[in-house]
């Protein structure tokens, strides 16, 4: 029985908090190896989230989406997206060719998972154009077109952290807390 292979992969995400991007390099083998490499998260300026801001009240006033304002409003984040990433590389002084995936959920900017309705922002194309690392992204998209709440990766993050630190965590809340299976 031969090892599973294992992938270096950034993991970016930003959130409805809309205070920054959160970058993670971690090594994987996609199943049940998650090493953690370099973490880090980067704020969003003031100037930046009224931007964000004003792009989520449009997607959240307007029915009827124009293509023009969407390409527009994507490119705004991609490039902010694109910076980080960046950013990211050059602290930690990772090497391009190193990077096997790059892991992208957008920055949510209007969601309905009852009604199978979500938009993030951030072209995966357009930074992997820029980049020259593949991209894997669409994750909150497919997970509510196949029932889910369009969060999917919370659920492995918690399994994860329930299987590698349960006991550990229990014994540090000293009782105050139930944990469901």
């Amino acid at each position: 029985m031969g090892t599973q292979k294992k992938y270096n992969v950034i993991g970016i995400m930003s959130g409805t908090s809309m205070d920054g991007i959160d970058c993670s390099y971690i090594k994987t083998d996609g199943k049940n190896f998650v090493s953690i490499i370099n973490e880090n998260s980067y704020k969003y300026s003031q100037n930046y989230k009224k931007k964000l801001k004003k792009i989520i009240k449009y997607f959240n006033n307007n029915k009827s989406l124009k293509k023009k304002y969407f390409k527009d409003y994507e490119n705004i984040v991609t490039n902010k997206f694109i910076q980080a990433i960046k950013k990211f590389i050059k602290d930690y002084s990772i090497r391009y060719s190193s990077i096997d995936y790059i892991g992208i959920s957008g920055q949510t900017v209007f969601h309905n998972p009852r009604n199978k309705k979500t938009i993030q922002l951030a072209s995966g194309r357009e930074i992997q154009k820029k980049l020259k690392i593949k991209i894997v992204g669409n994750f909150r998209e497919n997970d509510i077109k196949h029932g889910g709440q369009g969060a999917p990766i919370g659920a492995c993050y918690h399994k994860y952290i329930l299987n590698n630190f349960a006991s550990t965590a229990i014994i540090n809340l000293g009782g105050i807390a139930n944990i469901c299976y």
